[in-house]
């Protein structure tokens, strides 16, 4: 039970049998009736007061089984949710109506895991998998109604072996098998799609990495991967590490890495006659390249310390903006993006009491006009500590995260703000266990940045809310 109308029942139960089999099954169901928002850019009397109320309802339902036996595992899960949204994006009429979204995601997959004792390691997974997304957009003069739908089944695998006694490499791969990709838009009940797109393609992956040790202290790392598909074609991605033994449970670490990810069919697709949003089916896939230097030093037996240094290169973001020609929303290539940074961070464990500060500092940017990115705060830190009370009965956890201010998409300047939270459990007593949190203990008041798909500048965020948890074990 919580803050906001929020209740949650959970079920779970395991068993393992004499021949080996292991059981476990979980089904919960949540409901969170939400709170009203005040929105000062609708806020325009007589027409509306800017308040949206009743309309921030969330119903989530998951189930999750998996059975494992020997090198197999066989494991399912439906996960359901309906959500109503209050902030009227997409130019929807604002406190009427109710735009809403309910998406379904549906998986089975059997997996297996085959060690053959330090020298090799054999792994492998099939999955079949389904997506359904609906939602319903309040217009003035209509309701629009959309959809989307995916079947599609991914087959991995890998393999591990010990070369020399000291060396390793791994080898696998993984194919994506597409059998509907669908989406669509209906401005009316009974009329014919105003939009659909089937398009639809399959990828595959191979990818090797190499481990390597040179005396006691040096691993070397290099690996390869080649991802495919028809629509993007080949994209090699390599990776290396150097890591340096330092002593026991301490390192030092240099990392690369590229990556690559290709615009999914909303992306490219999608488009809604012109209304809010226009497709682009030319988008390209978006890069970035990643170099990083960590050390990590057991103080005492107390005490870890990390310490790290990192930059990025991105080209090729994918992002929603307004094109200036029409003004539709549009996703398109929006150029380049660089950042530095370093984190810290240190650990106390003490057996009952443990704790962990970091702090990090970044500067993500434009590179070519040196403009601060969106949603890129330049400071971030945070402090967790945890303790026993009671004579042990009963443990404290407490929590304090924090955030430099952030830029909308607009340029808009959105202010820093911390956060406390507190989490008090209690031991379990004839099968009972009790927890209660209590988040945002000072009622901070702060707002995320949010899309060119909204005319709020930012989202208000959860205030003060109270959780109490009741279980019981047998």
């Amino acid at each position: 039970l919580g803050s906001f109308g929020a209740r949650q029942l959970s079920v779970g139960g395991g068993h393992r049998t004499k021949s080996g089999l292991e059981l476990f099954g979980n089904a919960s169901t949540r409901r969170v009736d939400g709170q009203n928002f005040y929105f000062p850019e609708f806020d325009a009397p007589p027409l509306s007061d800017g308040i949206a109320s009743s309309r921030d309802r969330e119903d989530r339902n998951r189930l999750f089984g998996k059975a494992e036996w020997g090198a197999f595992a066989l494991e399912g899960a439906i996960n359901l949710r309906d959500k109503r949204i209050p902030t009227a994006s997409y130019e929807t009429n604002f406190n009427q109506g109710r735009q809403t979204f309910r998406d379904h995601t549906r998986n089975i997959a059997l997996r297996y895991q085959q060690a053959g004792g330090e020298r090799s390691n054999l792994s492998g997974s099939i999955s079949l998998n389904r997506y359904d997304y609906d939602g319903v957009y309040p217009y003035p003069n209509t309701i629009t109604n959309e959809w989307a739908q995916g079947r599609w089944g991914v087959a991995e695998a890998q393999y591990s072996r010990l070369i020399a006694g000291r060396h390793r490499l791994v080898v696998g791969g993984a194919y994506t098998q597409n059998w509907r990709k669908e989406q669509g838009l209906v401005d009316e009940a009974g009329q014919p799609p105003s939009f659909f797109d089937t398009t639809t393609g399959n990828t595959s992956a191979l990818f090797a990495l190499g481990e390597f040790r040179v005396g006691n202290r040096l691993i070397v790392n290099g690996g390869l991967r080649l991802d495919h598909s028809a629509d993007v074609g080949n994209n090699w991605n390599p990776r290396a590490a150097l890591i340096y033994t330092l002593g026991e449970g301490s390192a030092a670490k240099v990392l690369y890495g590229d990556a690559f990810r290709a615009a999914n069919n909303w992306e490219r697709f999608y488009n809604d006659n012109g209304r809010t949003q226009k497709a682009n089916p030319a988008i390209s896939p978006e890069r970035v390249s990643t170099l990083e230097a960590l050390v990590e030093k057991v103080v005492t037996r107390h005490l870890k310390l990390t310490a790290s240094a990192y930059r990025y290169r991105a080209r090729q973001l994918i992002d929603l903006g307004t094109d200036p020609l029409d003004g539709l929303l549009q996703f398109n290539n929006l150029g380049r993006a660089a950042g530095e940074g370093v984190e810290t961070e240190a650990e106390l464990d003490f057996g009952a009491v443990t704790g962990r500060a970091s702090y990090s500092m970044q500067r993500a940017r434009n590179p070519e006009t040196e403009e601060r990115l969106s949603n890129s705060p330049q400071h971030l830190g945070a402090l967790n500590l945890s303790f026993p009370i009671a004579a042990r009965r009963g443990r404290v956890g407490f929590e304090l995260r924090g955030m430099s201010a952030r830029l909308t998409p607009r340029g808009d300047d959105l202010g820093g703000h911390v956060v406390a939270n507190l989490t008090l459990t209690g031991r379990r007593f004839r099968g009972i266990e009790a927890a209660a949190s209590l988040t945002n203990v000072f009622d901070a008041a702060f707002s995320d940045p949010v899309g060119e798909e909204h005319v709020q500048r930012g989202i208000q965020q959860d205030g003060r809310a109270l959780r109490v948890t009741l279980a019981y074990v047998f």
